[in-house]
């Protein structure tokens, strides 16, 4: 199972099998504690002098509080259009709430009407009905869709996101509609297929045939189960159902009356998806792939945005709604947002100095959900500096930052890393002001909250 949000160094797959059995001893240590190291030690104190000024102090990451605390933040966001916010793991309650918080903010006070997330084409489509009004239960919905390496997201945090968005849009007195939308190419969403075949089968019915057949042998189950048979298929067969797959969206685009765009999209996505499962295990097939997924996520937020001309949030991931990657020769969905859009296009990254998250491992062959726990970061370390600044929560504008921290913010520190998949250990370079434009810090952080039901 590889990690949704990795740079493009990944490990073989025999080094894989043995480091998540590491994982697994190692999700039973104890806690680290701070020790009697001073917060300073190890740093410049010009420079967290520097940051000390400049640093905005945040009431709270909770999204009912007021909001008089953000305004430094929309003061950077300027007039952007699309705003990526980033999450230091996907596993955090207060990065999730953080996210809440933001929407609703920019919602409120700059007119944005779309959150769109690492997540489905299908979750997406599924959470917007509900969103718009449509029947059934919303952490029911959550669970069916939020599975394989989305399960991190199957949280109370997002089901109270939902809600809100869903009685925002019960309100009269408000001109545009929230709208979910779900931008990644993976994991496997058998439901989609079964809805492309029923659009057809409505629409254009002298193909359903003919995609009863490009789609012949697809992905039926959960979704975690889909994803899980799917990649263990041989190569050769992924890659014969790319072909199909791609086959059945060309021969639906070119199908005149046009097909409503939604439901093209879903042809598009199933397209999108089996090509990112059609690349191989050398190093260069996986960061071949990588680079595809980052690149197709910013192709998807861009049609949307054609499409609706939505403000959007970009929701993932801090390595996605980066500008940079740690790599060399790789760019971010982040990065071509920025090329395509501009400063129509900002982001947020998110930090935290100790604290626990949640973190998937592999339990038996399946998805499993832990709570980690890690200490303090080592001097050097972009995130100890960090948390020498004397503020419990706090926001930066990267950019505007006074002597020495900005030239400090311009070069390139340890920065550790927390994917889908917890790997001790694992840090990347980081020049924080070239990788991202505001960054929010937190000193303690806490594991976002599971909705019964899901893997643990």
């Amino acid at each position: 199972m590889p990690s949704p949000s990795r740079t493009p160094r990944r490990l073989g797959a025999a080094l894989l099998t043995l480091l998540l059995t590491l994982l697994t001893l190692a999700a039973g240590q104890p806690a680290f504690a701070e020790g009697p190291r001073s917060r300073t030690q190890g740093t410049d104190p010009a420079v967290v002098s520097a940051l000390t000024r400049a640093a905005q102090p945040l009431r709270t990451t909770e999204p009912s509080a007021p909001f008089t605390d953000l305004r430094p933040l929309a003061e950077s966001v300027g007039g952007a259009h699309l705003v990526g916010l980033g999450e230091g793991s996907h596993g955090t309650h207060e990065f999730f709430a953080l996210h809440d918080r933001l929407f609703r903010y920019l919602v409120q006070e700059k007119g944005f009407s779309t959150y769109s997330r690492e997540a489905g084409w299908n979750a997406g489509l599924d959470v917007n009905e509900w969103v718009q009004g449509g029947p059934g239960d919303i952490r029911q919905i959550i669970r069916e869709n939020f599975q394989a390496d989305w399960v991190l997201f199957a949280t109370e945090e997002y089901a109270q996101l939902f809600e809100w968005m869903r009685a925002y849009n019960a309100r009269p007195d408000h001109k545009h509609k929230l709208q979910f939308m779900g931008f990644d190419v993976g994991p496997v969403e058998p439901k989609l297929y079964d809805k492309v075949l029923a659009y057809v089968a409505k629409h254009y019915p002298d193909l359903e045939q003919r995609f009863t057949e490009l789609y012949s042998g697809h992905p039926t189950g959960s979704v975690e189960d889909a994803t899980i048979e799917f990649r263990h298929r041989p190569l050769a067969e992924r890659e014969d159902m790319a072909r199909r797959a791609q086959q059945a969206y060309e021969l639906l685009a070119a199908q005149r009356p046009a097909p409503d765009p939604i439901d093209l999209h879903s042809a598009a996505s199933i397209a999108q998806s089996t090509h990112f499962y059609a690349y191989g295990e050398s190093d260069e097939e996986v960061s071949a792939s990588l680079q595809y997924r980052d690149r197709t996520m910013a192709e998807n937020v861009a049609w949307w945005y054609k499409l609706t001309g939505s403000k959007a949030v970009v929701s993932a991931h801090n390595s996605h709604v980066a500008y940079l990657d740690a790599a060399p020769d790789f760019t971010r969905q982040g990065g071509f947002l920025r090329e395509w859009f501009g400063s129509d296009y900002t982001n947020l990254r998110t930090s935290f100095y100790q604290g626990s998250f949640n973190s998937t491992y592999d339990a038996d062959g399946r998805y499993g959900v832990r709570s980690f726990t890690v200490g303090p970061p080592e001097p050097g370390f972009n995130e100890y500096t960090l948390g020498a600044v004397p503020h419990k929560k706090y926001f930066l504008d990267l950019h505007t930052l006074p002597s020495p921290a900005g030239e400090w913010a311009a070069q390139p520190h340890p920065n550790r890393f927390f994917g889908g998949f917890y790997e001790p250990g694992y840090n990347e370079e980081i020049a924080l002001s070239r990788f991202s434009d505001m960054l929010i810090f937190i000193q303690r952080s806490t594991a976002a909250h599971m909705l019964p039901g899901t893997a643990t």
